[in-house]
């Protein structure tokens, strides 16, 4: 699901969750604001959201929790 995203999305989720990288630290690697970091990991984690659904991951009724 992760290839999915924009690359940006992408490395933006992987920097935060696999190597716990804070939004000011991500900023500075991805050359761009802690708003855009923010911007982009909210993104990312709907459409991983959305696709979970899709895929039969998530039953629909849950989706409202996830994406919240």
């Amino acid at each position: 699901m992760l290839k999915e995203l924009p690359d940006e999305y992408r490395q933006a989720v992987v920097l935060r969750y696999w190597y716990d990288m804070s939004y000011e630290e991500i900023a500075e690697v991805q050359q761009t604001t802690v708003s855009a970091v923010k911007s982009r990991l909210f993104r990312a984690r709907r459409q991983l959201a959305e696709s979970g659904v899709a895929q039969g991951m998530v039953p629909a009724e849950e989706e409202v929790e996830v994406m919240a």
